[in-house]
């Protein structure tokens, strides 16, 4: 019993992983996090959640960008443009968190 028990812990712990090697799964330090408006206690101990990636991503990160934006989109694409072209090779996904990360701290 205690043999299949650990067997199946490896197993989840292997499948884990796999899926964050491959990029299906991420993990997010959520004491950095910004809950709504207030921030979470940066003192707190460092917690991890995870979520996995979705098809619909791009498209929920596009809208944060152009809400970001006012709903500009020709400035959305140039800022995406401008982002591949200095860090080429990198997901979809990735050029419009970066911007969104650019434009959050440059209005702080």
């Amino acid at each position: 019993m205690e043999q299949l028990l650990l067997t199946i812990f490896i197993g989840f712990i292997l499948l884990l992983f796999i899926l964050w090697k491959t990029g299906i799964l991420r993990f997010q330090n959520i004491s950095k996090l910004n809950i709504g408006s207030k921030k979470v206690n940066n003192k707190a101990p460092i917690r991890f959640m995870f979520s996995l990636k979705s098809k619909f991503d791009c498209k929920y990160l596009e809208q944060r960008l152009l809400k970001l934006l006012y709903g500009d989109r020709k400035a959305a694409r140039r800022l995406i443009e401008q982002a591949k072209k200095k860090n080429p090779g990198r997901s979809e996904n990735w050029y419009y968190e970066k911007v969104i990360d650019d434009l959050q701290c440059d209005r702080r």
